[in-house]
């Protein structure tokens, strides 16, 4: 269940194209990207590895870094197709909906608590839920930048 909800997180992130600085308690931030703008967030499971960036930008709110093999990273930006559309922008929650076709669609419930950023996925398949994943990543200071990037020439 984690390994589907890891791909489609990854897949998510880069069809729609999701050290931190910010305080998670930053009172002067009225809204969660804001809040947690330039937090890196990061899952490892099963030989997948996935970093995700916090982007104070509405039209691209995170970027991702995925491994499945360890060798290289695959990067997206959360802009880069279209296909997602954020529902709710608040303090202390993100929600988005992450749409396959008009009737199959993911919502993504994001919470920070701590070092940990919840993401809770509700699987709707012809506007059915028919799943729901709750996945825990963890804060890291791990440098995005010397990540080696795939390249498919």
């Amino acid at each position: 269940m984690k390994s589907r909800f890891l791909i489609a997180l990854f897949l998510g992130t880069f069809l729609f194209s999701l050290n931190g600085c910010s305080s998670d308690d930053d009172s002067s931030s009225s809204d969660f990207l804001s809040a947690h703008s330039g937090t890196k967030w990061k899952i490892s499971e099963s030989g997948t590895t996935i970093y995700l960036k916090v982007n104070n930008s509405e039209s691209n709110p995170f970027q991702s870094w995925a491994t499945f093999d360890g060798s290289c990273y695959i990067f997206s930006e959360s802009n880069e197709d279209g296909g997602v559309e954020i529902i709710e922008n608040s303090k202390n929650r993100l929600i988005l909906k992450v749409s396959d076709t008009e009737t199959d669609y993911d919502i993504l419930t994001i919470t920070v608590s701590g070092d940990i950023l919840t993401i809770k996925d509700e699987y709707f398949e012809n506007s059915v839920l028919e799943e729901t994943t709750v996945i825990p990543l963890s804060k890291t200071s791990d440098n995005l930048d010397d990540l080696e990037i795939c390249s498919f020439n």
